[in-house]
C-alpha cells in the first residue's frame, strides 16, 4: 500500500513539475514573439520618422500600427489610436510618444537601464 501511494505522490510530482515547465516555456515564446513584433514597429517607425513619405513609408507605418495596436500595452495601443486618427485626419502626426514609449518598454522587456534621454532620429540625405 506504502508503495502505491509513494508511486502515485511521484506521479502527481512528476505531472505538475511537467506542467509547470511547459507553461513557462508557452510564456517565453509569447514574450519573445511580442518583443520581436514590437521591436520591428519600433524599428519600422523610427525609419520614417522625418523622411519624405513614400508608399513603402505607407505601408511600414500600416504594419506596424497593426502590431502595436495587436501587441502593445494599453498606453501603447492608446498613443497609436491617436497617431492613427491624427494622421488620417492631418496627412501626418507626430511619433516620438508612441516611440519613446515603444522604446522604455522594450528596454525594460530586455532587462536594459531605464533611459529617459529625448529621441534622435539620425537622417542622412542621399545626394547622388
Amino acid at each position: 500500500m506504502d508503495q502505491v501511494i509513494a508511486t502515485a505522490v511521484v506521479a502527481v510530482v512528476a505531472i505538475a513539475g511537467w506542467w509547470v515547465v511547459n507553461a513557462q516555456q508557452r510564456r517565453a515564446v509569447r514574450r519573445n514573439m511580442r518583443i520581436e513584433y514590437l521591436l520591428s514597429a519600433y524599428r519600422q517607425l523610427e525609419r520614417v520618422t522625418n523622411r519624405e513619405p513614400t508608399k513603402e513609408h505607407g505601408r511600414a507605418i500600416e504594419e506596424a500600427v497593426a502590431d502595436v495596436y495587436l501587441l502593445g500595452t494599453p498606453k501603447q495601443v492608446e498613443l497609436v489610436a491617436d497617431f492613427a486618427k491624427n494622421f488620417a485626419q492631418a496627412g501626418g502626426a507626430d511619433l516620438n510618444n508612441l516611440l519613446m514609449d515603444l522604446r522604455k518598454s522594450l528596454r525594460r522587456e530586455l532587462l536594459l537601464e531605464d533611459d529617459d534621454s529625448n529621441s534622435v532620429s539620425l537622417r542622412i540625405e542621399d545626394k547622388s
